[in-house]
């Protein structure tokens, strides 16, 4: 027998497999309001800093509006949805859902890798403590990558994994 809870996320994800492009998000605007005056851009760090707060406290409305407009690759193996590629408005569906199943109880960044000259995204690879379906502890890897956007940073993918 499935349990109720992780087939109602496989019946989500088929389900926005199917949604049309309903447009851009506001993440440009978002990002450029919210983040350092155009004569400072921030730097990656200082965007995975306000990203680990946000999913230390399980915003996910917060990590929402800085989502990349174009298409953004989630992986939540073991946790949630499989993976895959979404446009915008379905990747907002699927972490607001992933936030509302895995209570966060802690969350750590680690790692982080940026290379101004090279050609690989800015990531940080982070260690999350959250309560999963029936209160049991769990522990995921997370890597958030970012993709330059507006004179500053959005998300391009987001990969947890269950250790």
């Amino acid at each position: 027998m499935i349990p109720v809870r992780p087939l109602l996320g496989m019946v989500m994800f088929a389900a926005l497999s199917f949604l049309p492009v309903l447009g851009v998000c506001p993440v440009s605007a978002a990002v450029q309001e919210t983040e350092a005056p155009e004569d400072s851009p921030p730097t990656p760090i200082e965007v995975f800093a306000g990203l680990e707060t946000f999913w230390k406290e399980g915003e996910a409305d917060s990590l929402i509006v800085r989502l990349s407009p174009d298409e953004i690759r989630l992986s939540f193996h073991r946790i949630g949805p499989r993976d895959g590629n979404f446009d915008c408005s379905q990747a907002k569906y699927l972490l607001a859902d992933l936030f509302e199943f895995a209570r966060t109880d802690s969350f750590l960044f680690t790692r982080y890798k940026y290379d101004p000259s090279g050609d690989d995204p800015p990531r940080a690879v982070g260690h999350w403590y959250y309560k999963g379906s029936g209160g049991i502890d769990r522990e995921a890897r997370v890597i958030i990558d970012l993709t330059p956007l507006n004179g500053s940073w959005a998300i391009s993918s987001i990969e947890a994994r269950k250790w």
